[in-house]
């Protein structure tokens, strides 16, 4: 069973996006982004794609999710020979991905942010939270679905 990995940076409140960009600038969470999805296929929706300026990221397979043309099911089921596959947003894939997801990578940036794109709700009854990384600025925590 191929693993899929959920991966966001939000506020205390779920935020994690603003008028199309995110909300807040720490570098030190953008490496950890780049280091967690480097060498992966990583999904994300229309409007996440644009945000990044309509740029691939370098060293991984962008694989973009929309109404009108792949939808997230095909990206999920497409072949690859990876391992892992990366949900990068934005909150309607989060929404689509979640009931399909293995695991989640979930980093908290400290203070609370204006926004208009929130990740979902999730139990975490289903949940298993698996070791927490408390970082400058930030907390990265690591979910394994039980």
């Amino acid at each position: 069973m191929k693993k899929i990995t959920l991966i966001a940076a939000m506020d205390k409140n779920r935020v994690i996006g603003f008028q199309g960009s995110l909300p807040w600038r720490l570098m030190s969470e953008l490496q950890h982004f780049k280091e967690k999805t480097l060498g992966k296929p990583v999904i994300m929706g229309r409007k996440t794609f644009e945000s990044l300026g309509g740029k691939t990221l370098v060293g991984r397979e962008i694989r973009v999710v929309s109404h009108r043309g792949l939808s997230l099911e095909a990206a999920l089921q497409s072949k690859c020979e990876a391992p892992e596959l990366m949900i990068a947003g934005g909150g309607e894939i989060f929404r689509a991905a979640l009931p399909f997801a293995t695991h989640m990578i979930l980093s908290t940036v400290e203070g609370e942010y204006p926004g208009d794109v929130f990740f979902p709700d999730f139990l975490a009854s289903e949940w298993n939270l698996d070791r927490e990384e408390p970082r400058e600025g930030f907390c990265v925590r690591y979910y394994s679905r039980r």
